[in-house]
């Protein structure tokens, strides 16, 4: 035909579309020379199916191996929800060499244990990849990554933020689910890019079309390429199946449809790929669909009833036509979009049956449970116990490494099995205890309470309800009293689970405040113990309950006794049992509250290495919290403050569904907000306030007190009109008398707010407050700096310039750095009117202390005070070193750093946990005004040669 141009059919290669995404292709572009120079960070992908997230990953795949960027690359299946890690370990197996070599058999052998080892194990493999070359780790699908996968990723990518990795993660952001969801929320942060692919312009459309058919297309052509809406696959495939059946044809350099053989549906379908085969490949294709997006050719043949030598040809022509691929020894389809087309062409009562065969196809050539359990999950009815007994199965096996990722399969079991079924009891435990694993703590209360009754024996729910109310101590102590009452309602306990359910109740009772019934529930479990014959860790169990006991009535020689008598050699600190129910973690809050502050950080310590050695995430929380209390009381702010912010960094990554408000949040806040008053800075005092308001909306009442004391402070620091409205007796620390040893408050607290009551011009509460500390002063004078605390409260309150100086010279020997400066301060203050040689002395003695615990707040307020008598003081920090502007820790874990330590080898030297060295060098990053580890590297060198 004149004027018609010979047609060249586009090849067979997959259609690349990277029209319309020159944005997003220049996004990454300069996240990539950000890289290059040592910044990494996180870019979140996400869209629809086929929108086009996989081709733009290979295109930056392409463009960061041209920079000679290492890139690691995995992806996820509808099996990987299934299966724990295993769109992470894609990426990172061909790398990782041995560690992973085992990884199976390490899972399932050590349980939990073996996740937070690999964790440290990929952290060091990947901090030590950053160290060499930049590194980007390209994750495709996590729509389809299991719970552990997204936990891992979410910690990996904070806990390397400083290194030159950059994360590029794709998703389907609506098929992820809650999980999928609050994982997003977890994983932002500053350093975090959000990408969400929408779809094509019609500008774009057209350009691909005109590159895919060699011409431009004309308005009849663009009308018809419209009904894909922009989705770049399903644009690729209509463009295809136009090309393939000669539906288009090409003149003047314009591509047109050809005549009346046009489709009145989508021409370039899958329905019309498959017509295009043969029946023999339709119909293998159809099959399977059903066994999911990745097959063996065995697992077909199987579902075919024919020879597998059979099917090579059969498969050639459905990988010619591009509808399957090899991918390393396994069949698969192309996109799952092509599985799911495939699929909807079968009637459902016949994918169903089929579905039935699948399963069993699956099984007999080896699948495991975790693979077959996501299939079997949609098919099974009520009463199957094939179903039941493969999804149980895949629970147990699952729940060893992931309880998260097992839980949902234990439950669909439980669902299915009968009542009558003898296995019912087990199962149910089973379920239990992976949703305490998973730290499903309420969901783990509600099926306790609706299934009780189908526990195997009343030993069997003491245990379970023992392991409910320890696991949940930390975090919501009601429901560890209310188990623990339900506990010793039983008639006949055995004296150690008797023993171990009296602790629970005391520690619990304690936790919210009740002392009388927690004192009771103590003297019975010492009593019981003492009268049986208990294993040693009940007996010192209960003993610890006892000695906190001994500790709020003032008893600190015979609590401290009892602490230092149960450090035995044996003693199993060790124990994955290890919780705030154990007597370690006690032993540590009376040494605490009894300001023996170095034993008390010896024993966190060896808890902390403990739990990070063997592998215990969920306890490692309560270590940390024990650990940030201790490390403000002794007035090192920095080190609180990472501990803490990494405490919080790990509870929301945890995703626990716990009560909010507990004691370790009661903690985190109290820490939080102390540094934040002490140093002044906006960012801190907000987060404070923040977690003030949420301690306040608790359902504990301690926690409450905590909330609202911290909020009347945090008030009065702004200046807020009508700041400290709140009753006194709710913030009074000392209002009932000595304060329970969880308690993170000090008697020490009390002249800071009888100042802050002062200002508020509320005298006769102050006083209250003073006559308060004064009579625990008085009943309990074994307890070391008591009388310190009242003295110096009094001096306030009847501005007297003697006590004040006496106060000082009774906190020479405190522990706590930021006391004595308080103490200083005031009797610089107080001395001022009359010896002004005396005060200044007060005060540069107390400014030193502020500067060396960078409570920068308190610091300005000391040299205003100085500058009133005409002295002038440096408003730098105390020169330690050639890092003026850093805390010592901060300084010791920049210097770690700069000689390449990653950053678990920089927390073995320095006895703290890798989280807590990755908040320090967030902090040491915004103090040096840097982003990336290699800008750090670089200063440090630079000022080692001006030195």
């Amino acid at each position: 035909m004149a004027g018609t141009d010979a047609y060249e059919a586009p090849s067979r290669s997959p259609v690349v579309v990277l029209h319309g995404r020159e944005t997003e292709l220049a996004a990454l572009r300069r996240a990539f020379d950000q890289l290059v120079r040592g910044r990494g960070g996180v870019i979140l992908l996400d869209g629809q199916a086929g929108i086009g997230k996989t081709s733009l990953l290979a295109a930056a795949a392409a463009d960061a191996r041209e920079r000679e960027i290492e890139i690691l690359s995995g992806g996820g299946s509808p099996a990987s929800r299934t299966v724990p890690l295993s769109v992470l370990l894609s990426a990172l197996a061909p790398r990782a060499g041995a560690v992973f070599g085992s990884l199976r058999d390490c899972l399932a052998e050590h349980e939990s244990a073996q996740r937070l080892w690999l964790l440290w194990e990929i952290t060091q493999l990947l901090e030590a990849e950053a160290i060499l070359r930049p590194l980007i780790i390209a994750l495709d699908d996590l729509h389809w990554a299991d719970e552990s996968t997204l936990t891992m990723v979410a910690w990996l990518s904070k806990m390397l933020s400083s290194h030159r990795i950059l994360w590029l993660l794709a998703f389907r952001r609506d098929e992820g689910g809650r999980s999928l969801a609050e994982w997003v929320t977890h994983v932002t942060s500053p350093d975090t890019s959000r990408m969400a692919l929408g779809p094509l312009s019609t500008t774009a459309v057209a350009a691909i079309a005109a590159d895919t058919l060699n011409g431009r297309p004309d308005n009849a052509l663009l009308h018809l390429l419209d009904r894909v809406h922009g989705n770049p696959f399903m644009l690729a495939e209509l463009l295809r199946g136009l090309a393939d059946e000669s539906l288009v044809e090409k003149r003047d350099g314009v591509v047109a449809l050809a005549g009346a053989t046009l489709p009145r549906r989508f021409v370039g379908s899958i329905e019309d790929h498959l017509n295009r085969l043969p029946h023999e490949a339709h119909t293998a294709l159809q099959m399977a669909s059903v066994l999911g997006r990745r097959f063996s050719l065995d697992e077909l043949a199987d579902m075919l009833d024919r020879p597998a030598a059979d099917l090579l040809p059969v498969l050639r022509n459905a990988i010619t036509a591009g509808l399957i691929v090899d991918e390393s020894g396994r069949l698969g389809f192309r996109h799952d979009l092509v599985r799911e087309a495939v699929q909807t062409m079968l009637p459902s009562s016949i994918t169903t049956a089929l579905q039935r065969r699948a399963v069993e196809v699956m099984v007999r050539h080896g699948a495991a449970p975790a693979e077959v359990a996501p299939l079997v999950m949609e098919l099974a009815a009520p009463g199957d116990s094939a179903a039941v007994e493969l999804l149980a199965e895949a629970s147990r096996s699952i729940g060893r490494s992931s309880p998260s990722v097992a839980v949902p399969l234990s439950k669909r079991a439980l669902e299915l099995m009968p009542q009558s079924d003898p296995s019912r009891p087990k199962l149910v435990g089973e379920t239990i205890d992976l949703l305490l694993r998973a730290t499903h703590l309420t969901e783990a209360q509600r099926l306790l309470v609706t299934h009780a009754r189908e526990l195997p024996d009343a030993a069997t729910e003491v245990r379970t309800r023992l392991g409910l109310g320890a696991a949940a101590l930390a975090f919501a102590p009601v429901v560890s009293m209310e188990q623990a009452h339900s506990c010793l309602r039983r008639q006949g306990l055995p004296p150690t689970l008797e023993t171990e359910a009296l602790a629970l109740l005391s520690f619990s009772l304690e936790l919210t405040g009740d002392r009388i019934e927690a004192k009771d529930a103590a003297q019975r479990a010492v009593a019981l113990a003492t009268a049986n014959d208990v294993d040693a860790d009940t007996r010192d169990l209960a003993r610890h309950a006892m000695a906190v006991q001994l500790m709020a009535r003032g008893a600190l020689h015979e609590a401290t006794t009892i602490v230092d008598d149960t450090v035995r050699p044996d003693s199993r600190t060790d124990l994955p049992s290890i919780s705030l129910n154990k007597a370690p973690a006690w032993r540590a809050l009376v040494l605490t509250c009894s300001l023996r502050l170095d034993d008390a950080l010896a024993v966190i310590d060896h808890g902390i290495t403990v739990a990070t050695d063997e592998a215990i995430p969920t306890h490692s929380r309560v270590w940390s919290m024990l650990r940030s209390h201790a490390l403000f009381a002794a007035g090192r702010l920095g080190d609180a403050q990472a501990e803490a912010e990494a405490l919080l960094e790990l509870a929301g990554i945890d995703g626990d569904d716990t009560v909010p408000g507990g004691p370790l949040e009661g903690v985190i806040a109290h820490v939080l907000g102390g540094v934040a008053l002490h140093t002044g800075l906006a960012a801190d005092l907000a987060l404070a306030r923040r977690l003030a308001l949420r301690l306040v909306e608790s359902p504990v009442e301690t926690s409450r007190r905590l909330g609202r004391v911290l909020r009347a402070r945090l008030d009065d620091a702004a200046d807020r009109p009508g700041a400290c409205t709140v009753d006194v007796a709710d913030i009074d620390p000392l209002a009932s008398g000595m304060l329970p040893v969880s308690d993170p408050r000090s008697a020490s607290d009390a002249p800071a707010l009888v100042a802050l009551l002062l200002r508020a011009e509320r005298r006769s509460d102050a006083e209250s407050v003073v006559h308060n500390v004064e009579a625990v002063a008085r009943s309990w004078p074994a307890f070391p700096f008591l009388r310190a605390s009242a003295l110096h409260a009094r001096a306030l309150l009847d501005q007297r310039t003697d006590l004040a100086v006496e106060t000082a010279l009774l906190h020479e020997h405190d522990p706590r750095p930021l006391v004595r400066a308080s103490a200083l301060e005031d009797a610089g203050r107080l001395s001022g009117a009359t010896d002004a040689q005396v005060a200044v002395s007060h005060l540069d003695r107390a400014l030193t202390l502020y500067l060396r615990a960078d409570a920068h707040r308190d610091a300005a307020r000391v040299r205003k005070q100085l500058r009133a008598h005409g002295v002038r003081r440096s408003a730098g920090r105390e020169e330690r070193s050639a890092w003026p502007e850093l805390t010592a820790s901060e300084s010791a874990v920049l210097r770690l750093v700069a000689e390449g330590a990653t950053n678990r080898e920089a927390a073995t030297a320095l006895f703290i946990s890798p989280h807590t060295v990755n908040a320090h060098l967030r902090h040491i990053f915004g103090k040096l005004g840097i982003n990336s580890r290699m800008e750090l590297i670089r200063m440090a060198a630079e000022r080692k040669r001006t030195n």
